[in-house]
């Protein structure tokens, strides 16, 4: 509001000049007409024109407006300041809402998939809407991002569009049946494995930009961000919660679906110990639970397609 202010000023001051260069010239002009040889003889003792004065009328108009063009653009220098160190984690941190949808929905399609890559595929846009679209460069503000943090970033969009690369490959694995089930085995693997390296590297950009953490590290920070989501996610889903703490106890701890040790991302924000992680990994587990599960209708969540020739 306050630039959209500052241009409405910078406007209506250049009509005004320009108006009033303008209301000089016809001044001039009437002043010519009317006065006859008073105005002549005036304009021949400074040895200028009628057109001398226009011309010069007009130089103090430009001058006027290159000022008024170095004033607004400085200020708009000046509003339009870099984001500092805490916006830019806070919009890394915020990167991991999308981490944590696409952890439920990934872990629970490769559930759903087991002894059934030759029977069913999930519907395309289940795959679709996992793509990520991190930090595209080409539509960033160049000038606001300091270059040392230009490559990390960079490099967490290319790592992105790797990671829908591969969902697209994925999708066409997963539809035919005249691909093997070890290659779609392969496919899951491989896209968790990238998605787990995308978190890696946000949290690697975070430590870069901001190593000692300003307000607090960024490994809490990031803790605290994901096992909010998660509780707000998981609602007040108890049965679902109940059965993945069931397993656990006949499992020797071992969640379902997954577990610290089967990621390092986890391993970095959830030290041995921490006794927020158990309340944590039962919440996503139960996520994921409830996810391979039916709708009220009686469709499943996942929406799968079945092959027509299917085994």
């Amino acid at each position: 509001m306050k630039q959209k202010n500052i241009i409405t000023r910078f406007a209506a001051t250049d009509i005004s000049i320009l108006c009033t260069g303008l209301a000089f010239i016809a001044l001039a002009l009437c002043l010519i007409i009317t006065s006859g040889d008073r105005i002549t003889v005036l304009v021949n003792k400074l040895h200028l024109n009628l057109w001398d004065w226009v011309a010069i009328s007009l130089s103090v108009i430009s001058l006027l407006f290159t000022a008024l063009n170095w004033w607004a653009q400085r200020k708009t220098m000046q509003n339009t300041s870099r984001m500092d160190t805490d916006s830019f984690c806070d919009m890394l941190k915020s990167s991991y809402y999308n981490i944590i949808k696409n952890t439920v929905n990934l872990y629970s399609l490769d559930f759903t998939l087991q002894s059934k890559f030759t029977k069913e595929y999930p519907s395309e846009e289940y795959l679709q809407k996992m793509k990520l679209y991190l930090f595209e460069m080409q539509y960033s503000t160049i000038q606001n991002i300091p270059e040392s943090y230009y490559y990390r970033l960079q490099r967490i969009g290319e790592l992105c569009r790797f990671f829908n690369i591969h969902i697209d490959v994925t999708q066409s694995h997963l539809s035919s049946i005249s691909i093997s089930e070890d290659v779609k085995k392969r496919d899951m693997a491989n896209l968790k494995a990238m998605h787990w390296l995308i978190a890696m590297q946000i949290l690697s950009t975070m430590d870069f930009i901001n190593p000692k953490g300003a307000k607090e590290p960024n490994r809490q920070l990031i803790k605290n961000y994901i096992s909010n989501i998660v509780r707000e996610l998981s609602g007040t889903q108890s049965s679902f919660l109940d059965s993945v703490i069931k397993y656990a106890e006949t499992h020797n701890g071992q969640m379902p679906y997954i577990d610290r040790n089967d990621t390092h991302f986890l391993c970095s924000i959830f030290p041995d110990n921490d006794i927020e992680y158990h309340q944590f990994i039962t919440k996503l587990n139960s996520l994921i639970e409830l996810h391979c599960g039916n709708l009220k209708n009686g469709y499943g969540r996942i929406p799968m397609i079945q092959f027509n020739n299917a085994i």
